[in-house]
């Protein structure tokens, strides 16, 4: 199920993308046909997936694989429950909430 975020690309600055799980893969691509990258992070390139939800309905995602680091914000009207639950089923002890095992 696709998940609309915006993913940090710099300092100050995010940028619309989806956050895709496809198999036992994640994928980033840009909500708007633009010249930004696509990402396709694969389970064995991947270390782990934090959720840190903060004040105001802010969730925060961080994405740590073997070459990077991905961070970015979740839509605020996301099923939060359903991506959960989605992370969890695909990626298991990879995925942390809040710093503690999910």
């Amino acid at each position: 199920m696709p998940y609309n975020v915006r993913l940090r690309a710099g300092f100050f600055k995010t940028q619309p993308y989806v956050l895709d799980i496809v198999g036992k893969q994640i994928v980033l691509y840009p909500k708007h046909a633009t010249d930004m990258e696509k990402f396709v992070i694969d389970e064995h390139d991947l270390n782990t997936i934090s959720i840190i939800k903060g004040i105001k309905n802010l969730t925060e995602f961080e994405i740590k694989t073997q070459t990077g680091i991905y961070i970015g914000i979740i839509d605020s009207r996301t099923n939060l429950e359903e991506l959960l639950c989605d992370l969890t089923r695909e990626f298991g002890r990879k995925f942390i909430i809040n710093g503690r095992d999910s």
